[in-house]
């Protein structure tokens, strides 16, 4: 079974290549979260060196780099909307269609260019 990334990325490559700004990411998070009912104190940009992103469960924060794609925040808004649903986040397919819900509604309201 291919690892979960690798699925990510072959199901979500046209969402990895848009760019996206700080402010705009900020945007985003906030309009998915009102959307989907689920609670983001705040998204914290600064260099991950380990990570490309992070979603702190406890303090419901989002950690991007500066320089990100729709991609990784959506995949951690997906963490913590299924925390938030469940009470526990992990890898599975059932991530794949909160995120796939989400980039349905972003593309629907038309939050980013191509």
């Amino acid at each position: 079974m291919p690892a979960f990334y690798d699925i990510e990325n072959e199901t979500f490559a046209a969402q990895r290549q848009i760019s996206l700004l700080p402010a705009s990411a900020a945007f985003i998070a906030k309009k998915l979260a009102r959307h989907f009912k689920f609670f983001v104190r705040r998204i914290i940009v600064r260099k991950l060196k380990r990570y490309l992103g992070m979603a702190d469960l406890k303090r419901c924060t989002v950690t991007i780099p500066p320089k990100t794609n729709l991609l990784v925040l959506v995949h951690e808004l997906a963490h913590l909307w299924q925390a938030q649903l469940t009470g526990r986040t992990r890898h599975s397919r059932k991530l794949l269609v909160y995120m796939r819900r989400m980039f349905r509604y972003c593309e629907k309201m038309k939050y980013w260019r191509n």
